[in-house]
């Protein structure tokens, strides 16, 4: 016997399939979001599945294993970091160095996203940058970026010291958005938004002082 169908009934609407760019993009999201909270250990194809609305195979599809989509999130991370912290090394073209509002667009980025908990837990974790975005290029990157700035504004080539303080900028904010508020309560500074903001125009003056 054949089914009737009511015409004036709508069928459900088919779900529209996205291009391959669009539903990586999706999951690395929804993945990255799962990382900050649980780290690398808690971060399950199932969960990110869930959350996206699509089966556990559609990411499969995508990234070959959960080993494939860590290895995917840390390039990602890494990408997305490196061209904000070359972003926030670069002055405007004319410009003085800044070094305060300099300092705070790292601190910034490395916030923003958290990025610096993703980057902490991938590294604990063993997984490093695959292929075209190893991290050791990182900071190079930006060292040679600001060098570059500092020379057209006039400044004597050391790129070695433009090298040392990009990695201890580097250094401080990653450690700072990761364990800095822990780190202050333990100085004697705990619930002190002040000393943030002191201790920030002491760095700055530090740079000042490495790169004048």
């Amino acid at each position: 016997m054949t089914k009737q169908v009511d015409p004036q009934v709508a069928p459900p609407p088919r779900r529209r399939r996205l291009p391959a760019a669009e539903a990586r993009a999706r999951i690395l999201g929804a993945a990255q979001e799962r990382l900050r909270d649980s780290g690398p250990q808690g971060l399950r194809l199932a969960d990110v599945a869930r959350d996206l609305g699509v089966t556990h195979q559609a990411i499969l599809h995508h990234f070959e294993s959960r080993e494939g989509l860590l290895q995917e999130l840390v390039r990602e991370s890494f990408a997305e970091l490196g061209r904000g912290l070359v972003e926030a090394f670069e002055t405007r073209a004319g410009g003085q160095l800044e070094p305060r509002e300099l300092l705070e667009q790292v601190f910034r980025t490395f916030d923003e996203g958290g990025h610096a908990r993703v980057m902490a837990w991938l590294n604990l974790s063993g997984l490093s940058a695959p292929g075209d975005a190893p991290p050791d290029h990182l900071m190079r990157g930006i060292a040679e970026a600001l060098e570059a700035r500092r020379t057209e504004l006039g400044a004597e080539p050391d790129f070695e010291r433009t090298l040392f303080t990009a990695l201890l900028v580097g250094i401080v904010a990653f450690g700072d958005s990761v364990v800095g508020e822990a780190m202050r309560g333990s100085a004697g500074f705990a619930g002190d938004a002040a000393v943030v903001d002191r201790f920030r125009e002491w760095l700055a003056q530090l740079i000042v002082s490495q790169l004048a």
